[in-house]
């Protein structure tokens, strides 16, 4: 399994895509996921980075704006795997889980 299914496996996989309206689904290299997701005002999209030395991730969460730019980031590093959903709720206010 590559790094970017893993990602999206301990994010909550379908599951999570229900919770949070999440599309455009891409990764890039094997170590990204982004996506765009619903519900919130603020926020939507989220790149998660796998960083394989320390084995952290990095988080970022903003919303695209009409120019494509990504607006109001808020970038979390050294993540570990456990925290990515308790910090994507946080941040964005949109429920992952149940």
């Amino acid at each position: 399994m590559k790094p970017y299914e893993i990602i999206l496996q301990q994010i909550g996989g379908k599951t999570f895509i229900a919770f949070t309206g999440a599309y455009n689904i891409l990764h890039f290299g094997d170590n990204i996921l982004r996506f765009r997701f619903r519900g919130s005002e603020d926020f939507d999209f989220c790149s998660i980075a796998y960083k394989p030395f320390p084995d952290l991730y990095e988080m970022r969460i903003g919303k695209v704006g009409e120019d494509g730019q990504l607006a109001n980031e808020q970038v979390m590093d050294g993540v570990y795997f456990d925290q990515l959903v308790e910090i994507f709720e946080r941040t964005t206010g949109v429920f992952a889980h149940m």
